[in-house]
């Protein structure tokens, strides 16, 4: 039985419907039901952060191995209240698994933003930035798995993840290229890390079939590789649009930026500020020799995800461009 703690989003659609297609027995632990369909059977309401309730289910089941995705991703709040799931949870789960399931794997997801864009990523942070209180809670509850006494955890730090039922790509991304109504940087000369979360879920797969401890008590980023945003952005259009994507002069983008800090002042939504510009201007390529070294990367999957994630992007858009 694998526990999955915050299974019911993008990732744990993805996670659970592969356990689905091999007959793998799970539990998903969530504060929100999931939008795919399930069993009532294999999900369990609540929150990371009630020791009572995940103490209750390893009591009850024979846990074989734990996959936690819960976090709050929000990159822009500044309330550390919010974040309590990526430092508080953390700890909780550590706590009673080293109480009931201490050799149990425990495979942690984190993310590249312990290390803020623009920075050298390595596995261990010295003087680098972290992104926000999202980058900060995270690296906390890095340091908790890594100080705890469990003896098999996995770190993973991904990309940016992409594929069919990312909603915040959707919205954010995916609808406006169909409508037309997105437009890009002319110079545009950033590297970035991207993941195709069938690439996430094969390296799960991987490390519950470890038998040798290659990922025993170690940190991966894990992404498909570096690619030019430019490029991966023009493709993605063309494949939903079938023509080259608008571009604007970048100044225009800055300009814009300053003009979406005033709306944000004043609760008018406009589509650019400056944390956008930033992210939109800054290359954030990850190391991947290790991951490279210790997982088998198959790229052909990402080449299906990508047709995928079109054609799921075009029905729930609601028109075909």
């Amino acid at each position: 039985m694998i526990l999955i703690v915050g299974g019911s989003g993008f990732i744990g659609f993805h996670l659970v419907s592969r356990f689905c297609e091999i007959n793998l027995d799970y539990i998903n632990m969530d504060i929100r039901v999931p939008k795919y369909p399930h069993s009532e059977t294999k999900f369990v309401r609540g929150s990371i952060e009630n020791q009572t309730l995940l103490e209750s289910i390893f009591s009850l089941h024979k846990i074989s191995t734990v996959v936690n995705l819960s976090a709050n991703t929000n990159l822009t709040s500044r309330n550390y209240n919010e974040f309590t799931a990526n430092t508080v949870g953390v700890n909780s789960l550590v706590r009673i698994m080293e109480r009931f399931a201490k050799e149990v794997p425990l495979i942690h997801f984190s993310t590249q933003h312990v290390i803020a864009p623009g920075y050298t990523h390595a596995v261990e942070w010295s003087d680098q930035p972290y992104l926000g209180l999202y980058g900060f809670t995270k690296r906390v509850g890095e340091e908790i798995v890594k100080l705890s006494a469990l003896d098999n955890w996995t770190i993973l730090r991904p990309a940016l993840v992409w594929g069919s039922h990312n909603e915040i790509l959707l919205n954010g991304l995916l609808k406006p290229i169909i409508r037309r109504k997105y437009v890009h940087p002319s110079e545009d000369s950033v590297v970035r890390g991207y993941t195709y979360v069938g690439t996430l879920i094969n390296c799960i797969e991987q490390i519950f079939n470890d038998t040798i401890g290659t990922f025993r008590k170690n940190v991966y980023y894990v992404a498909d590789g570096n690619f030019r945003q430019s490029e991966w952005i023009e493709n993605l259009n063309r494949s939903l649009t079938r023509k080259s994507l608008p571009r604007f002069p970048r100044a225009a983008f800055w300009v814009g930026s300053f003009v979406g800090e005033v709306g944000k002042r004043v609760s008018i939504e406009i589509p650019i500020n400056r944390a956008r510009y930033r992210n939109l201007t800054t290359s954030n390529p990850v190391p991947l020799v290790n991951t490279f070294k210790d997982f088998d990367m198959n790229p052909k999957d990402s080449l299906f995800g990508f047709k995928d994630m079109c054609e799921w992007a075009v029905n729930e858009t609601g028109f075909e461009s």
